[in-house]
This record gives C-alpha cells, sequence and structure tokens, in this order.
C-alpha cells in the first residue's frame, strides 16, 4: 500500500475488500483526492465550456461560444447571433407574415413630401435577408379640398431586391357614396409613384398588392405623397390596413417548370 496516499479529510476507515478495491468512508463532507500511483481521483474543477465542481457543473458555451444564461422559453432553440449561442422562438428567427391596421384614424401631415403611412410604432416591418414577400392593402385617406394626387411608395433603404405592385384607386366624396371612376397603374420599383389623377374629393380609397425580394436585410415601411399640400384634415382612416407574406426564403429551394 505504500503507492496509495490520501489527502484530508480525515477518514474513518480504510480497507482493501477485495483485490485492487479500496473502501474508505469519510465523516465530513469535503472533498477527499485520493492518489494511487501517478493517478489522482477526487475533486475536478471544470473549465471552458462546461464550467464547475464535477456532479454540479454548468454548460456556459458551445465550442468556445457563450450560451444565453437565464431559462429558456418553452419551445425555443439555440441560435448563434454571431456573438453568442441565444434564446430564440421560431416565430421570431423565421418572421411569416405580418399585418398592420388602423383601428383609429392616424393623422397625416398637411405636405407634399413623403410620410409614413402607419404610426410611428407600428410603421415599420423587418425583412430578412434572402427573402421574397407578397404584400397587400388597402387605404381610405381623408385630405383637404386643394386639388392633388396622392403617390405611394415603399421604404426599403439598403434593399436591392426587386418590387412590383399594382395599385386600383377610386374618389369620393363621403361613405356610402358610389362613384364608377377609377384609376389603375402599375410600378416595378418600390419608390411606386402618384396612384390617382388630381383631385379634390375627401376620399380616396387605395387597393394594393404585389412583391419584393430581399437581397439587404431591411425594414419596409410604407409611404406617403400628397403632390401639394391639401390642406384641412389629413388622415389615413381607422380600418386601413397592409399585410406581408413570406414566399421563401434564400435557404428554400424553390423549382418548377411552370414558372421558369
Amino acid at each position: 500500500m505504500s503507492d496509495i496516499t490520501i489527502t484530508p479529510p480525515s477518514i474513518v476507515a480504510l480497507s482493501v475488500t477485495a483485490p485492487n478495491v479500496l473502501a474508505l468512508q469519510v465523516i465530513q463532507k469535503e472533498n477527499v483526492v485520493l492518489t494511487v500511483g501517478d493517478v489522482t481521483i477526487g475533486a475536478v474543477a471544470l473549465s471552458g465550456d462546461c464550467t464547475g465542481a464535477s456532479g454540479a457543473n454548468t454548460v456556459v458555451g458551445i465550442r468556445g461560444f457563450t450560451v444565453q444564461s437565464g431559462t429558456p422559453t418553452t419551445g425555443s432553440f439555440l441560435r448563434y447571433s454571431g456573438t453568442l449561442w441565444a434564446n430564440v422562438l421560431i416565430s421570431e428567427y423565421v418572421k411569416t407574415s405580418y399585418y398592420g391596421t388602423r383601428h383609429t384614424d392616424h393623422t397625416l401631415s398637411n405636405v407634399n413630401t413623403a410620410q409614413n403611412a402607419f404610426h410611428g410604432s407600428n410603421d415599420t416591418f423587418p425583412l430578412d435577408v434572402n427573402s421574397v414577400w407578397m404584400f397587400e392593402g388597402c387605404y381610405v385617406i381623408a385630405s383637404g379640398t386643394t386639388n392633388h394626387t396622392t403617390a405611394i411608395s415603399f421604404s426599403d433603404v439598403g434593399n436591392t431586391g426587386i418590387c412590383h405592385f399594382v395599385t386600383t384607386t377610386s374618389a369620393t366624396g363621403a361613405y356610402g357614396t358610389v362613384t364608377r371612376a377609377q384609376d389603375f397603374t402599375i410600378f416595378n420599383s418600390s419608390g411606386g409613384g402618384a396612384i390617382n389623377t388630381a383631385t379634390g374629393l375627401a376620399l380616396i380609397m387605395v387597393n394594393f398588392n404585389g412583391r419584393i425580394t430581399v437581397d439587404t436585410a431591411c425594414n419596409f415601411v410604407p409611404q406617403l405623397t400628397f403632390s401639394a399640400a391639401p390642406g384641412g384634415t389629413n388622415l389615413l382612416k381607422s380600418g386601413s390596413w397592409i399585410k406581408l407574406t413570406r414566399l421563401w426564403t434564400g435557404e428554400s429551394v424553390f423549382a418548377d417548370p411552370e414558372w421558369t
């Protein structure tokens, strides 16, 4: 037994119960280090991706990159953000649709420059890189009596993808008034343009739909521009809405001879 050493705490009993089997009983809960020849058995302090004492260790990283601390949400998964492994929900990672609407009137500025169509807390839709989206919507716009055209556009600063959309527009003097006159147009860029002939009627209704490809992640912001300050009170009326639906992403493989 000369090649066996035991480092404290005190040992109540030490015996060999069978060939190469050493039995010990410890009277206090402390780390015991047992050295047999050149091999040491005892308390192990882990480091790197896994830290803490043996039996009470925590995984804090994966291949050298930190794992986000805290309790994960049910249904979440780990996704590398570029700096750490973060807990995210699938709905946060892959957005499948957005829907924006007004349940009250939104005041528009009496100007002839571009302005966001929706309220500041609901006017921006983040679109991720290498994705394709369909969008559609309906605006009801109340404006002053100064003759003007209305243009719609979609700010997507930084994106180099393609955007196409069509619009149908009509003007009327009041809710419930039937009109047959309509303007139709089509655009091949997110910059859009005028959607109607000049009018001073109180209400303009715009239906639109289109598609946008996203080569660079961007914020998609619906905008309006009056050709002249309309005067009076200008509003995006309650019930106006826009919806974006993801078609596919750059990770998807889409092949169909009907679409080549």
